[in-house]
This record gives C-alpha cells, structure tokens and sequence, in this order.
C-alpha cells in the first residue's frame, strides 16, 4: 500500500493504482494523508475547497468526498487494519502507518540523514528521499495558490535537502560531476544564496575562478535591481576568499561532524502528551520562515504549542535552533532586550567579551551571524513588541516563533508577524488530553464525567493537565467523583500542583501587570451577568467616559485577559470570570441594568411601538438608532445579555424588561430564551405582589408555548393571564388575551370557538380604542371566515384590516394583512394580485425581523406560483419556507410548509416523494394537535397516490379528510377532499 503526495496525488495497493475521484476528492485525501494520524478540522476542507459554498453545501460535499474515499480505502482493506478514515469530533482523521505515504517517508529520510555523521551515508540517505519527488507536491489536485500554500513548506524542505545532499558531497570532493546540476538549480532559483556559493565553490575548485567571481557579480546585481538588498555575509566572505585564493577552500574539511558550538540545539523538550492543535499545527506549517506569533491567555497551551512544533520541524533548520524565554510576565520584570541579544549571540559563538554593549550594535551583530542562514528562533513568554523586535532574525531562511499574552500586533502592522491566536481546546481536545494523562479507557468508561471535568476546567490546557495529573496518582477513583467535587469547591484554589494554586498563579502575573484603573474595570467586567458586553455597556457598567473605556478594553483584550469573541464584543474563559469576581464590588450593576433597559425601550419604540405593554416610567435612552434595522440588529447582538438581565437582575428590571422584549421575542422564536424571560418576570412581579406585571408575564409565557403548538398549556397560561387582567380592569391586556385564545382554537381545528373569541376582543378594543388590537382582531377573523370557505366575508374583513393598519400606521399588522390578502387572492384564483400583495409583504416582513411572517409569506408564495405553472420556482420557495422554519422552530408552520413543498413535488412528477413530505407534515400535525394542517396532509396524500398509480389509497386518504373537514367545517378542504374521493 502506497500513498503518493510528492508529485500527483496518488494511491496504489498492490501495484494497482486506485481512482481516488475528482479532483476536490483527491485534494481532501491529500490534507488528511498530509495530517496521517491527526483530525484535520472540516472547516480547513471547507476553506481549501468550497470557500464561496454556502457553508451547509460545503459540509454535505464533503461529508459524500469521505464517504466515498471509505468505500476505496475499504476495497483495499476490509478490516481496516492498516488504513481507516474515521470521524474524529468535528472533523476527520485517516489513520494509516506513515511509511505508508511518500511525504512522511521524505521527512524522516532527512531526519536520519541530519543526525548521520558519515557523508557518504548522509548523502545515500538524501538521494533516497528526494527520488521519492516526481513534480510539485500534490500537482493536479488544488487550484495552484492552494497547491502552493500547502506545499510551500515540503518544496522548502526538498530544496533544503538538496542543498545539504550537495554540501556533502562538496565535501567529499565531487565538485565537477555536481557543476551541471548546481547550474540548473541556482539559475532556478537564483535568490537561494546557499545553492550560489555551492556553485562558486564547485567552479573555483574545478579551475573556473573567472566564472566563480562572475556568478557573484550577477548575484548581487540581481539582488540589488529585484530586492534592493546586499548579498549575505557568507557570500560576500566566499567571494573574497576566491578573490584571494585562500587555500582553506580547496581543502577537504578533516572531519565531516557538525560542531555542537557551531550549531546550538536549544529547544525545550516537547510535552510528552500533546495532543490536538491540528489544525493550528497545519496553519504552522505553511510558515517556516519570517516571523509568527502566537498569542493567548495565560494557561491556553501557547509555549506547548510552539515547543512541539518546534520540535516537528528542527530538521528544516540545519543552523541550528535557539531558545529564550524572554520573562513577559513575570515577577521579576521581563528580560531587556539586550540582555536577551548577549544570550543568543553567546549561543551563535561569539565569545562573551566580544558581545557589544549597545543594544543596536549587538542587534546587528546578531543579524549578520545569522544572515544565510536557516535557523529557528524560539521567543517564549514576550512582554511587548519592543522587547521582541530587536531579536527577529532578519534572513530569509530563519523563522522567528514568538508567544506571548499581548496580542504583539505591531510585530504584525509593521515587521510583516503572521498571528495565530490560541483559543482553549475545543471539547474533543480536551478529551484527547484527559486520555493521554489518564488512559484511554479510564475516560471510555465515563465519557459524562470527563466531558464534564473538561467543562469545568474551561477547556483551559493548563487547568486539564492539572486536574488529570492529580488525578493520575488516584486510580480508583471515579471522574464523576472528582467532577463533582471541583463543581462544589473554588476551582482557582483547588486546580493545584505541587502546592501551588497554578491557574491563579498565571492569572495574577497578567493581573499584576495593569493599572489601577484597568484592574477595576477587569472586576468589574467580572460581575456583569452576560456571557460577553459591549463598549457602550462597559462604560454604564464602569460609570466611566466611553473613549477611556474602549481603550482600556483594548489593553484587556491586548494581554487576554478578556477575550474578542467577535469585533467590538469582549468576554471570559470561566476560570477568569471567577478570578474576576472574586475581588469585584457588591452592588455595582445598576448603571449597566440602566443602560439595558433604557435602550431595549428606545428599540421597541421603533420596532413595535403598538404592542401591550405596562404602565409605568420610561428610562431615559442611552443610545438611538437611525433605522428599525439599526434597532433590531442591536437587540440580536445584545439578546443574551438582556435574557441574563431578565434573569439575574433585580425584579423590577426583570419584569419591566421582560416585557418590553415580548415584542422581539415573539419576532425572533426564540423558545428557549422567551420562556426563560416570561418565566423569570412571572416570579419577580410575584414576589413585588404586582398583578398588571404577573399578567403581562403569564400572557408571554403563553405565547411561547403557542409559538412551539404546545396548545394545552398555553391555555392554561392564557386563562391566568385572562383572570388577572379582568382582576385589575386592564382592558386592553383583556382583548389581548382573547385574541390570542382565538388563535389557539383556530389551529386546532375550533372554527366556531375562534371566531367567538376574535369578535370579543373586536368588540373590547372598539369599545377602548385599541386600533392595533381591533385590526389584528379582524384580520384574524377573517382567516377564519377562509378556513371555513366564506371567501368573500373574509376578502371585506381582511381589507378593512388592512386599511386600519395603514391609517395607525401599524406597519407588521399592515404585512399581515398583505400576506392574508394574498392567499385569499389565490384561493379566489386571481393569481396576479395574489402574488402582487404577496411580493409587497415579504420585505416587510424582513425588514422588521419577523421571522415567522416571512415563513407565511414564501410559503404562500410557493403555492401562488405552483398554481401559475411556475413549479421550480414554487419547489425553491418551499424549500426556503421548510428551512426557515425548522430555523425558528415554529413546528405547526413547518408542517404547512412540508405540505406545500409537497405539492409542487406532485406536480413535478414525483410522488413518491411528496408521500414522504405530507407523511411528515401529517406525523408532525398530529403530534401539535393542529387540525388544518393534518386535513391538507390527507388531502395532499391522496393527491400524490393517485398521481403515482395507486387509486385505492388516494380514496383511503380522501375519505379520512372529507369526514374530518365535514366535522370540524373545514368546508374549503371538504370540497378539495370529495373532489379525489370519487
């Protein structure tokens, strides 16, 4: 079994060379043969393959590349002993040897070649490895910038062998049989100023010192025209010793060993461990020179990181690998940078009398030493880009690794840093770590527990190393145990090792490093109760000018202490919220409660100023938005924050706001977040013994639950609310209520009852002056007269709705309207005005972010075309209706939708599959308890069985919709159903 990657992608098993498929499948084998062993994230296919794909396309297409690779690798290897590509979290992993595969055989053949002593098998070593080369790493199967950003670091690596299998045989005195080949390879690459002077050794040593001198006057031409630089000091030294005839370039060196001085080997053992990071160490090795950074919170794993890959790939630095670890954070104060110049120049030769006092001096000194070069250079624990900018090599083949807790981003702005931001260990991770410390079957044997013990240690490096080494010394001991024992304890004290509270220690170095000021705003961050905040909310929260706070904000994030989920919005890892409580003031949220109120009112003024809401004082606005849009986008950014404060905040905020967000709750569907809010205001308007609140609360609660079709129990929270409004003569919650029961009984299939319920609230809100709710009413109402065939009632009622809303303006009510206008219009087969009122309630709807009328409207919009003949565009609509949908969870009307994609499948010839969809929506209506939609899943059924040659079953179906639509007077779907009885 042979994998090929060094040249076109290619499999081969007992000399049969496999078909791996097209070409974005071939690419998919080659990063996971590239990673053999290790999970390549599908977001990293997703980037290489399908960047444009909506995301959703991008993972199904990738999801059919892997199913089909299986399918070949298992033809090959049915028990999957030597090759097997598996699902590691959430990415893949091909587990295979990796001799198997061409690219790891080249690797370790120059690893063993490096620590060869003995020319000659050094260079037998290299031949071997670099025939295994037949054209450019992974040729054929990426676009070429791909092919070139995933195989720059193996070219890299194959030009360095050859380079080193040419220094070989140049000491071994080969000179005149290397010249021909020299010459192809410096005038191929002719900025490569190692493979230059091997070509001017080779000339002088062969008689050609004309020649030798000529190719470096061209070398520094070119330089100087191209790249506007000096050729290195290696080159400008050989030049002049064949200048000078030095004899020391004829002679064979005495010994072929590398000197230990001449070449330091300074890195730090790896962590013998280590596990995950794929692809952070895949995003590494396309960076082998330069400068990269890589930044991070204390304890995330950053000096681990950068060690193991260090260690990975010190082959490709034959000059050597140089360490410091330059004390950014530590008590004592970090290292100056010219103490750190004395080191590394101590560690290059230079003897310690002769390191230059002046920083700039020795800063050159150490560039010069370097230049020509290939070495690696490993900055740990960095304060500050100053610190680090004077030790960056400077020379196109060294690599500079950098880690830090500051972000370094002038290192990034203006020395050209490639940054990698380290985040903790995502949940697979971080078992991958519990199991290389505990063993592999001890976390087997309680997944639960161990996913739970990662939890609780934020999926933070430090902290799981700690917590899984103790427990390593108690083998009997059960994770849960230990989970639930760091569940109930200080986590920050009782995360020790050796005595020492570790995760504390790191977080107090960070925390010691700023000011006053930015250490309040650090405890105070630490009490909000949110999972991140804005600057605006910061400053409320600080009491504090907003420009003070956003660049206090920035040395936060800078030094990671907080984190920058997304642009301008700053969080916490668990474990450093807790460190930020613990010394936070009591009491000390009342201007960030202020500010959430505040601006959550100056949103509802825009978004839905006509919806019930208490009595009672408004808050002054802290902030305005130009446009419903600018609102809504604010309350999607903040709406965990204003659930947190809901649920967290004193009760006369957690009522008051509760209800202020009723409103976008209901446009959103959120079901989980709005009965968290109602039920939070329910409690805290009891406990204030205030009956309008409880009633305002039990009305929301209700309406989550009818949001879900969970009917019976928002009823019940409908009856409550019904009593306590009538309890404090508050009419207008009172017509609220009964329009909303209404609505219920509608969906169920109780016509009659509906339409009681509608004319009371009709009759309350005239009576008021409630013109949003007496419209709202109507249009109701008049949906019923529809479902019960009374089309033209419903026509004059639904457009006296309409022109109400326009006369308030109620601008979602008037949407309604349209979309009600534009089924009734269908239904009347006036397809043009039907689609006309249709197209004018969609943007409407998106405007103001009402996701469940948008479901109504594309929904309806399929039907209209499907009746046009337009049935493509009616299937695409259906599609879009089904998604959106499922996004909201809106089930009842995700069965309307399944029943209408249906149909439109019917007529595009395929019934077969439109019996699965009205099964669905039939299954689906049952379980709601919702009547209408379970009568047109019949009638839908029937339809689609007769279209697919089965006459008897579409008569069974028919039959059983014609008697439930007779019963419950459903006498549009009763006339559909005797139609297909016959």
């Amino acid at each position: 079994m042979e994998f090929r990657l060094l040249g076109a992608v290619e499999a081969y098993a007992n000399g049969r060379r496999l078909a791996l498929g097209p070409r974005k499948q071939r690419l998919i084998f080659a990063v996971l043969a590239l990673e053999a062993n290790h999970p390549v994230p599908v977001e990293r296919l997703v980037e290489l393959n399908w960047p444009v794909d909506p995301p959703r396309t991008a993972q199904h297409a990738i999801r059919v590349s892997v199913s089909q690779l299986r399918s070949i690798l298992g033809g090959i290897d049915p028990d999957r002993s030597a090759v097997e590509l598996t699902a590691q979290g959430a990415g893949y992993m091909l587990r295979t040897a990796p001799h198997h595969i061409d690219a790891h055989r080249f690797r370790e053949l120059v690893r063993r070649a490096g620590a060869e002593e003995d020319d000659e098998r050094r260079v037998a070593l290299l031949d071997q490895g670099l025939s295994l080369w037949r054209g450019p790493a992974l040729d054929g199967a990426a676009p070429q910038q791909i092919q070139e950003r995933l195989g720059s670091g193996l070219e890299e690596s194959r030009l360095v062998a050859l380079e080193d299998r040419i220094e070989a045989e140049l000491r071994l005195g080969r000179h005149r049989r290397l010249l021909e080949e020299l010459t192809g390879l410096a005038g191929a690459h002719p900025f490569r100023e190692r493979l230059t002077c091997q070509l001017m050794l080779a000339l002088y040593r062969g008689g050609q010192t004309r020649q030798a001198l000529e190719v470096a006057r061209e070398t520094r031409r070119r330089l100087a025209d191209e790249l506007g630089i000096d050729p290195s000091l290696d080159l400008q030294r050989l030049e002049l010793a064949i200048l000078r005839n030095d004899p020391a370039l004829l002679r064979r060196p005495e010994s072929t060993r590398v000197s230990p001085k001449a070449v330091p080997a300074q890195l730090p053992p790896a962590v013998a461990d280590f596990t995950g990071r794929s692809g952070q160490l895949a995003w590494l090795e396309e960076r082998l020179q330069g400068t990269v950074t890589i930044t991070g919170a204390a304890g995330v794993g950053k000096t681990a990181l950068a060690v193991h890959w260090a260690q990975r790939v010190r082959d490709r630095f034959p000059d050597g690998q140089l360490h410091v670890d330059l004390r950014g954070f530590a008590t004592g104060g970090p290292m100056r940078p010219e103490q750190a110049l004395a080191r590394l120049l101590r560690s290059l030769g230079v003897p310690p009398d002769q390191v230059p006092q002046d920083a700039d001096e020795a800063a050159a000194l150490y560039r010069t030493m370097l230049a020509g070069r290939r070495v690696l250079v490993l900055l740990d624990n960095a304060a500050a880009a100053e610190q680090v900018r004077p030790l960056l090599p400077g020379a196109d083949g060294c690599l500079a690794l950098v880690t830090s807790r500051d972000r370094l981003n002038g290192l990034v702005a203006l020395d050209g840093a490639r940054q990698l931001r380290l985040a903790v260990l995502d949940p697979e991770e971080a078992r991958g770590l519990l199991a290389a410390i505990l063993g592999a079957e001890r976390v087997e044997q309680e997944p639960g527990a161990a996913a739970e013990l990662a939890r609780l240690c934020d999926h933070l490096p430090l902290a799981l190393r700690i917590a899984a080494i103790n427990l390593s010394q108690q083998h009997a001991r059960p994770l849960a145990a230990a989970a639930a024992e760091l569940a109930g304890s200080d986590r920050l004290n009782a995360l020790r090792i050796d005595g020492q509270a570790a995760v504390r220690a790191a977080l107090d170095l960070s925390y010691a490093a700023l000011d006053a000021a930015d250490q309040r705003l650090f405890r105070l961050l630490g009490l909000s109760p949110g999972p991140d905040i804005g600057a605006q909310a910061a400053s409320a929260l600080a009491g504090a000018p907003l420009d003070r706070v956003r660049h206090a904000l920035d040395r936060l994030e800078r030094t990671h202490l907080v984190l920058q989920p997304s642009p301008g919005r700053y969080g916490f890892h668990d474990l450093v919220r807790l460190y930020a409580r613990e010394g936070a003031e009591d009491g000390s949220l009342d201007g960030l409660f202020a500010f959430y109120l505040g601006a959550a009112e100056e949103a509802k003024r825009l978004l839905y100023p006509q919806t019930l809401q208490l009595a009672g004082p408004t808050h002054e606005a802290p902030l305005t938005f130009d446009t419903p849009a600018a609102a809504l986008a604010w309350l999607d950014l903040e709406r965990a924050n204003l659930v947190a404060a809901v649920v967290h905040g004193p009760r006369r905020v957690a009522w008051k706001l509760a209800d202020t967000l009723r409103g976008y709750l209901s446009l959103r569907r959120d079901p989980d977040d709005w009965r968290s809010v109602a039920e939070a205001a329910r409690t805290a308007a009891a406990l204030d013994g205030d009956l309008q609140a409880q009633a305002a609360a039990e009305l929301s609660l209700a309406q989550a639950h009818q949001s879900r079709g969970m009917h019976r129990q928002a009823l019940h929270h409908y009856a409550q609310a019904l009593a306590l409004a009538r309890g404090t003569g508050w009419a207008e919650c009172e017509s609220a209520v009964l329009n909303n029961v209404g609505n219920v009984h509608w969906k169920v299939g109780a016509l009659q009852d509906a339409a009681d319920h509608f004319g009371s609230s009709i009759a309350i809100s005239a009576r008021t002056g409630q013109r949003t709710l007496h419209a709202t009413g109507l249009a109701n109402l008049s949906m019923v007269h529809r479902s019960m065939g009374r089309l033209s009632q419903a026509l004059q009622l639904q457009h006296e709705a309409l022109a109400l809303c326009r006369e308030i303006p109620y601008r979602n009510g008037e949407a309604i309207a349209l979309e009600n206008l534009g089924e009734l219009y269908r239904d009347l087969g006036e397809l043009d005005r039907a689609l006309d009122h249709l197209d004018r309630a969609l943007p409407m709807f998106r405007q103001s972010g009402n996701r469940y009328g948008e479901v109504l409207v594309l929904d309806a919009l399929a039907a209209a075309h499907r009746e046009a003949g337009r049935c493509q565009t009616a299937l695409d609509l259906a599609d879009r209706a089904v998604e959106l949908a499922v996004a909201i969870g809106d089930r009842r009307a995700e069965a309307d939708a399944l029943n209408t994609r249906a149909t439109v499948l019917t007529r595009l010839g395929s019934p077969e599959r439109a019996v699965a969809e009205h099964g669905d929506a039939l299954a689906l209506a049952r379980e709601l308890g919702n009547l209408q939609p379970r009568l047109e899943a019949l009638v839908g059924l029937a339809a689609a069985c007769l279209a697919n040659g089965e006459p008897e079953q579409a008569r069974a179906h028919a039959r059983k919709a014609l008697s439930g639509a007779h019963a419950w007077g459903f006498h549009q779907i009763e006339a559909q159903a005797r139609l297909l009885s016959n």
